[in-house]
Order: C-alpha cells, then structure tokens, then sequence
C-alpha cells in the first residue's frame, strides 16, 4: 500500500502539515488559518476577514457580469430573430403582385392543361387548383373536354401594375 505524501505549508500564521489527496477546495490558506485561527491576534482576524470579503466580492462580481453577458447574448439573438422575421415580411409586402385575366384561343392538338402550365405560378398551389378556377371563369363543366378554336379567360398575376 502506498503511503501518503505529507507537504508543509509555511505561513505567517502558522506551520502547518498537510496531507496528501485532501480536498482543499479554494479555500485552502483559509482552511489552515481557521485551524488555528483561535491563536490569531485581532489584526490577524481582521486581515483574513477582510481577504475572505474581497475573494467574495469578486466571486460575486464575476457572476453578476456572467449573468449580464448571457442575458445580452440572448437579447442579440432573440433581436435578430424579430427583425429577421420583420424583414421577410417587409419583403413579402413590396413584391405586391396583381391579378389579371387574359384571352387565349385553344389550336389544334393543344390541351387546356398545357396552356394552363404556362400561366400558373407560385400563387396556386397545384395545377389542379389553377384548373378548377379557369373552369368557373369560363363556365366549363369539363376541363378536360375543351375543343379547338375555343376562346378561353386565364388568370395571371404580374408585379406591373397596369392602367
């Protein structure tokens, strides 16, 4: 078995011999000025309680100061969020778009569903749903059915405002 390693502490204060592996923490000078801290003279007191003050102080210091910085940290990331979330929005208003209608004569061998993909953008969400509404302005009751030569309203929306 391994013997423990004794160390001497020479101080001021005292003369005092420690173990090895012993938890000190950081209040190790203090832990051995307390052993023998009935021997001190008042001044000695005094002195040790004014360093445990200022370790004190600067421990509460360095949290307050921690608490500070993570708290602005929190408030940068969380402004950046809004205004990000602000911006989008500004942006989503000035690119105003405006709808309009258009008149298309259907030739030979061409689908309403071809002529409908070339009109339709991001405001629908599936062709089916551009179908359905060229249907009602048209009065159609089968899309699908739509002769040659017939004359069709589409739907578009563009950034131009037109007079």
């Amino acid at each position: 078995m391994k013997s423990k390693q004794r160390t001497t502490v020479q101080n001021a204060f005292s003369n005092i011999t420690f173990s090895e592996g012993m938890n000190w923490g950081k209040d190790m000078e203090t832990r051995a000025y307390m052993k023998d801290y009935h021997y001190m003279t008042d001044a000695q007191r005094r002195a040790l309680c004014r360093k445990k003050m200022a370790r004190r102080r600067r421990e509460v210091r360095r949290n307050i100061i921690l608490c500070f910085t993570v708290s602005l940290i929190l408030m940068v990331i969380l402004c950046s969020l809004l205004i990000g979330k602000f911006t989008s929005r500004a942006a989503e208003m000035d690119s105003t778009s405006f709808k309009y209608y258009t008149q298309v004569e259907l030739s030979y061998g061409e689908t309403l569903s071809e002529v409908a993909s070339d009109y339709m953008d991001a405001h629908y969400d599936s062709l089916n749903e551009y179908l359905e509404e060229v249907a009602f302005i048209n009065h159609m009751e089968d899309p699908d059915r739509v002769p040659a030569g017939t004359t069709i309203i589409l739907p578009y929306y563009s950034t131009d405002f037109l007079q």
